[in-house]
This record gives structure tokens, sequence and C-alpha cells, in this order.
């Protein structure tokens, strides 16, 4: 039997699957002010510049902050994050 799921004013339908890579989920929702998505390839770069514009502030309250990331690391998270999205490991193969 097929059911809603419901994330704020969002449904999402779940259906009883056997495994968990035949769940459909979207890819992005919006709002009139939030936009949530998967990462996308180049992202890096608008995360490093984030990460940029806030470092002081994050400082005061993350230890891990005291390192600003290159942007090299920066597209590498994003990267990663993106195949972890999709649930597929570091080889690129989806888990089983």
């Amino acid at each position: 039997m097929d059911k809603f799921v419901y994330f704020n004013h969002f449904a999402f339908e779940v259906k009883r699957l056997n495994h968990p890579i035949l769940l459909d989920f979207p890819e992005r929702f919006e709002t009139e002010r939030l936009l949530v998505r998967a990462p996308q390839w180049s992202d890096g770069e608008l995360v490093n510049e984030a990460i940029r514009e806030s470092a002081e502030e994050l400082r005061k309250w993350l230890p891990f902050a005291r390192n600003i990331p290159s942007l090299e690391e920066s597209e590498s998270f994003v990267r990663k994050a993106r195949l972890n999205f999709y649930g597929e490991d570091r080889h690129g193969a989806a888990p089983v």
C-alpha cells in the first residue's frame, strides 16, 4: 500500500519496496523563500565563498572552522556529498 509522508507542505509518496535504492525522492523542492536540492558539480565555489564570508562568526562557535578549506577542498566535499545523496560509495557503486 502506498502512503504519503508530509514534510512541511511537501508530500512525498512512500512505497513499500524491498531496497532503499528503489525509493523515489525528489532531487529538489522549493518554496518562495527556500530551495533544497541535491549538491551539484561546481557548488564548491559557492560553499567556499559562504564559508569565507562567515568565517569570523563560525570560529566563535565551531572549532573546526579555524581552517578555511581551499576551493579544491570545497569542490571535493561537494562532489562527495552529491555521490552520497545518490547513495554511491567512494568507488561510485551503489551500496547493496
